[in-house]
């Protein structure tokens, strides 16, 4: 029983790495979004922002 419970972690460990690649990556393109964002998205988050000043 121990061997299999051995095999099953082996398996299961190589994917929390690939997640937090993936996830590393995301937020990679959300910070370059924000830092340098289209300018259809400025505009519109200038209007949001109006929008929550009133």
């Amino acid at each position: 029983p121990t061997q299999n419970n051995n095999e099953k972690n082996e398996e299961i460990v190589p994917i929390q790495p690939i997640s937090s690649m993936i996830a590393l990556s995301a937020l990679d393109n959300i910070l370059s979004f924000l830092i340098n964002p289209p300018d259809g998205f400025a505009v519109e988050l200038k209007n949001l922002m109006e929008i929550h000043s009133l």
